[in-house]
């Protein structure tokens, strides 16, 4: 059966996109959101616990614009799956929501089945506050900092600048400089976890190993080398300590100690099975002291708005931000790149007067000031479809200008408005316009192919009427008899390479961007040239909203060269730099090309790129100084690049090979493990490219076509699979599978009809009597 998801958030998120139903609602309104479920869910399955817990919560008021309706049909799908239904939350929810969320699975069946219960593996670590007390006693003469960055991400009413000036002796050990490296006293640098050996314990108590991929490029110390030195022991040699920890933990001896080593190396883990299966349940009593903690949220009012600080899909806390990968790689919702911005509905814009305006491509961003607790900050601001309104996101991470080259200037720093009290939510945060703008690199204005169908989506009872509901939709509905003015390529290999991509599992959380980035040596370009539409990723992710700008839907395609059978880019190129090989790649001969572009202006998908600067051999700041910059390449960025595949210069036109370096790498493994047979077949699911490698939702399929047990062509093989534009007769390779949604029809204002016909219920023949009639419809997409 097929599962559904509701979503309630107060800004889009990966989940959200997700979701059949999506509510937004502000953070400081879900323990009254959950009250409400609470109270349904116990109407729809009576239970005593519920009826104890809810008689001393306190009674909460919904927000305004909330449907009680739509909770109590939402309590209704619960109950009516019991054991199988699943209530999670926000880790950085308070206490209180969370228990109320516990019990509510408790009520549900769930725990045991959905809900896996596990002990605490390790001590809780003591809160930096206390730490902080016990500096400003005097305490503390001597602080060793460990990884991280307090100086900078610390709570702003710490002022832990200030704090660790104060200590005597500071020492910090960190793989990057950064600013508590440059306030300590003595800065140690430390290796990267790929440099050295480590442990650690996963969530369900299996241990792990960490092992090193190549030798300190610094000569750094790891955390255990440094600790080791500090007690007086010698250096550990390799995985010594990693060793004996293990001996430890296994108890073993001897030859089996190396046995059980050497499986521990290999597979990476020693597994961790518990004495006894058990089903713990909620403890009621504990649960009903916290509720009555949970408050009301406030009036929604322009001039005292609800923050909500959130870590950055792409930096993180702030620890990656000085990665041009990561600065370059495009926020998963918003498409903003090299910089953060407060994120706002479109009510709470239009009510401070503020916006956003797209000029010749570019998002041009009003400034504001952002005021919390008398602390300032001034950043631009990004209109979100589907954003709760009077509550602001902060994305954190940003404003480093001591970390590093690439993350000066990129972004502000919203840790300096966050207090221990209010480390995930406050309330009372004023923006006031400045008067002036910022440009914004957003993606989503490039490479536009909006105003055709792209994206097919259809409900459940749609898709069951008419599973290939895909090949009626919009021009495809109209497909003539297929004509070509020039003959295919011969394809005649041993393999034909395919690719499919289901858009029910594609999150658009864009790993696959950055897998592609690092094993293809794709070039940052920097912000300027992301402005200009010039940035070089050889695979994007288009992000389209449907419905109503307050309370959209979102979807998400990933779009690559879809090395297409008939290539329209082939038959431009003056100097056959592009061309096809048998097993049906459009492959590229890097040495020829001559930067005509021809082949880009004639790609109906807009997946080619092209090298308008030496971006490898040049400063990305000093791009437009020609001859006159300094003409090279660090070492260590050498070593980052994959030895197998081209790096490119100016003038030269690139694009998504499928990983043609890892299907020759398999082929030369296939002729060594053949010897002197003629089986020189790649084994089925010997060979990933890149970015499939990297999905975490395995959205993305790639393999033989000749093979018919292959995922890939059993994928092809489905009703629901079609090629995007497919009325241009190119013939691609890759192709996506339409995404099915389930919605609940009784839920308030659902949506349970997606397939567009074209006007048409019937399907078309090839010869359509009225040729006028097939203008398609427009993709429902947007921007921010």
């Amino acid at each position: 059966s097929t599962n559904r998801l509701y979503v309630v958030e107060p800004r889009f998120s990966l989940t959200g996109t997700m979701a059949d139903h999506r509510l937004r609602l502000r953070s400081s309104a879900a323990g009254a959101f959950l009250l409400e479920l609470a109270r349904q869910i116990r109407a729809a399955k009576p239970s005593a616990e519920l009826n104890s817990l809810l008689s001393q919560s306190p009674d909460l008021a919904l927000p305004e614009g909330v449907d009680p309706a739509w909770i109590r049909e939402c309590a209704a799908d619960l109950v009516a799956h019991g054991k199988n239904s699943l209530i999670l939350t926000g880790r950085r929810l308070p206490t209180p929501l969370q228990a109320l969320v516990l019990s509510l699975n408790s009520a549900l069946g769930s725990i045991g089945t959905t809900l896996l219960v596990q002990p605490r593996r390790t001590t809780p670590g003591s809160h930096i506050n206390s730490l902080a007390a016990k500096i400003r006693s005097g305490s503390i003469q001597t602080l060793l900092i460990l990884g991280g960055d307090p100086v900078y991400n610390t709570p702003a009413d710490l002022n832990w600048p200030a704090l660790q000036a104060s200590v005597p002796n500071t020492l910090h050990l960190s793989s990057i400089p950064n600013a508590t490296s440059q306030a300590a006293n003595w800065s140690i640098p430390g290796t990267h976890y790929l440099e050295s050996w480590g442990d650690a314990l996963a969530a369900d108590g299996s241990y792990l190993c960490i092992q090193p991929m190549i030798q300190p490029l610094w000569a750094g110390e790891s955390q255990i080398d440094l600790l080791s030195r500090l007690l007086g022991q010698p250096k550990p040699i390799g995985p010594a300590l990693i060793r004996e920890t293990f001996a430890q933990r296994t108890a073993l001896s001897g030859d089996k100690l190396d046995q059980g080593w050497n499986d521990f190396v290999r597979e990476g883990f020693a597994p961790h099975t518990p004495p006894t299966t058990f089903t713990k349940t909620g403890n009621m009593s504990a649960v009903a002291s916290l509720l009555s903690q949970i408050t009301s949220s406030p009036i929604e009012e322009s001039t005292s708005l609800e923050a909500i600080f959130m870590q950055s899909p792409a930096v993180d806390d702030g620890r990656y931000a000085n990665n041009g990968w990561m600065q370059e790689w495009p926020d998963p919702m918003t498409k903003l790149t090299w910089d953060n911005a407060i994120l706002i509905s479109s009510e709470t814009a239009k009510s401070l007067g503020l916006k956003n305006d797209i000029i010749k491509g570019i998002l041009v961003a009003d400034v504001v000031q952002a005021t919390l607790a008398g602390r300032t900050v001034e950043a631009p601001i990004v209109i979100a479809p589907g954003h709760a309104n009077f509550t602001v996101s902060l994305p954190l991470g940003y404003g480093q200008d001591a970390l590093g080259p690439v993350a000066q200037g990129a972004g502000f720093d919203a840790y300096r408005l966050r207090t221990s009290a209010n480390d995930y939510q406050a309330l009372g945060l004023e923006l006031k316009r400045t008067g002036r703008t910022r440009e914004l690199a957003v993606t989503q204005e490039h490479q536009v192919m909006e105003g055709r169908d792209l994206v097919r989506e259809a409900s459940v009872p749609e898709f069951e009427k008419n599973p290939a509901w895909v090949k009626t939709v919009g021009m495809d509905a109209h497909i003539p008899k297929n004509q070509s003015f020039y003959p295919n390529p011969k394809m005649d290999g041993m393999h034909q390479w395919a690719m499919v991509v289901d858009l029910s599992t594609c999150t658009g959380c864009n790993a696959c961007v950055t897998a592609c980035t690092a094993e293809n040596n794709i070039p940052v370009v920097g912000k300027d040239q992301v402005l200009k539409g010039r940035e070089m990723h050889w695979i994007r992710v288009d992000r389209y909203f449907t419905g109503e700008p307050e309370t959209p839907e979102s979807v998400s395609q990933p779009i690559a060269c879809m090395q297409c059978e008939n290539a329209p880019c082939e038959t431009v190129c003056p100097v056959n730099a592009t061309v096809h090989n048998d097993e049906g790649l459009n492959v590229m001969a890097y040495n020829r090309c001559i930067g005509t572009r021809y082949c880009a202006n004639n790609c109906p998908y807009k997946v080619r790129r092209f090298n308008f600067f030496d971006y490898n051999q040049r400063a990305i700041d000093k791009l437009y100084w020609g001859p006159l910059a300094p003409k090279g390449t660090e070492e260590t960025i050498k070593l980052q690049k994959n030895p197998n595949v081209t790096v490119r210069m100016r003038g030269v036109m690139e694009k998504c090979t499928f990983c043609v370096q890892r299907i020759e790498d398999a082929k030369i493994a296939a002729r060594v493990r053949a010897r002197d047979s003629d089986d020189l077949k790649i084994p089925r699911g010997t060979l990933k490219t890149a970015c499939q490698q990297a999905c975490p939702a395995e959205a993305i399929v790639f393999g033989d076509l000749l093979d018919e047990s292959s995922e890939v062509s059993q994928q092809r093989a489905l009703p629901q699979n079609y090629s995007l534009l497919e009325y241009l007769n190119v013939r691609p390779r890759l192709t996506y599978l339409g995404r099915i949604r389930n919605p609940n029809p009784a839920i308030p204002g659902a949506r349970t009809s997606y397939v567009t016909s074209h006007g048409h219920e019937e399907s078309h023949s090839e010869n359509h009597s009225d040729p006028k009639s097939t203008t398609s419809p427009k993709s429902s997409g947007g921007h921010p």
